[in-house]
């Protein structure tokens, strides 16, 4: 079972969204007529061996409604929450946006151009072999990963042309029940239209990385963490909503200790606390640049405070030695 929820739509055009196995695709060459074809012939079969149509969004609302920091609120429509589809298990499949039409539009005529023709999770099915299909962000292990998927985003106009914003965040989603492969959208978005700077942006992350607030945002009301000899990793997130992060552990003997807190798109810092809150050590570095701390701890109960320090949120990796 493949879970879907439409997280948000920051684009004004009203298309469809579908996945499809890729099984033998490699035959129609990526980026032919054919290949787009047989992409959406798989969809529209919504079936388990071969694909579903997955949401459409001239009759669908996002999750999140706002506008960021550059643009309005394009989300219109009832968000109908998540939806599950069932697929073969071990099937490998790519996604498919056509971001101004239907599925069916592609079936019937490939030759479509322009904001109707279809564009990739794979780069070679799209022009130029761009880069159109992003993650949102790498989830850590220690994350929910397993119960709230994994966050991707599309860029709807092909990247190629000019009146590209190269933002990815026209439509987001995420997907539970299977592991997904793409580049991070770190690595390809235009830093002017970076939508995580925004209000709207915070609440989209947060629900990537940590929607039940794990961390809790007092002393008394923590997280439960360990510390182990090869570290162990925890992902959280803070910000203007959810400013504090706490994090108890506990030593049975004095020790070496170390923390380190980095993966953050805002700045964020971190204090070392003894039970009573008092700080013993605190790391405050700016921007983005990785905390750490570094001591001698004895046998006691302790806290990790992990707060925003910025305008906006940031995920954050917190690991324990």
């Amino acid at each position: 079972e493949v879970t879907f929820d439409y997280l948000f739509d920051g684009g004004n055009f009203e298309g469809e969204l579908a996945i499809f196995n890729i099984e033998g695709m490699d035959l129609y060459g990526g980026g032919s007529k054919i290949f787009s074809q047989e992409a959406a012939l798989r969809a529209l079969q919504n079936s388990p061996e071969w694909g579903h149509v997955i949401t459409s969004d001239a009759t669908e609302g996002a999750k999140f409604s706002g506008g960021t920091q550059y643009e309005g609120d394009f989300n219109k429509g009832e968000y109908l929450g998540s939806k599950t589809f069932e697929m073969t298990p071990g099937t490998r499949f790519g996604v498919m946006l056509v971001a101004d039409g239907t599925v069916q539009d592609t079936l019937l005529n490939p030759d479509l151009v322009g904001n109707n023709r279809p564009l990739f999770s794979l780069a070679a099915a799209n022009p130029d072999e761009e880069i159109q299909f992003v993650k949102v962000l790498e989830i850590g292990e220690d994350s929910k990963r397993q119960e709230i998927g994994e966050t991707f985003g599309f860029e709807d106009i092909p990247i190629n042309q000019k009146k590209s914003d190269s933002d990815f965040n026209d439509l987001v989603f995420q997907l539970e029940g299977a592991t997904g492969k793409a580049t991070l959208l770190d690595e390809v978005i235009n830093p002017g239209r970076d939508w995580r700077k925004s209000t709207i942006g915070e609440e989209i992350i947060q629900a990537a990385v940590d929607p039940e607030d794990l961390a809790g945002n007092t002393i008394d009301e923590n997280r439960k963490v360990n510390v182990a000899s090869n570290g162990r990793a925890y992902q959280g997130w803070v910000g203007s909503n959810d400013t504090d992060d706490y994090h108890a552990f506990s030593l049975g003997a004095t020790n070496e200790f170390e923390l380190s807190l980095d993966g953050l798109s805002n700045d964020a810092n971190i204090e070392l606390l003894d039970k009573e809150g008092n700080v013993i050590l605190s790391s405050a570095n700016s921007g983005t640049a990785a905390e750490s701390i570094s001591t001698t701890l004895s046998t006691g109960n302790y806290r990790v405070r992990v707060n925003s320090a910025d305008e906006f949120g940031t995920p954050y990796n917190m690991k324990l030695f």
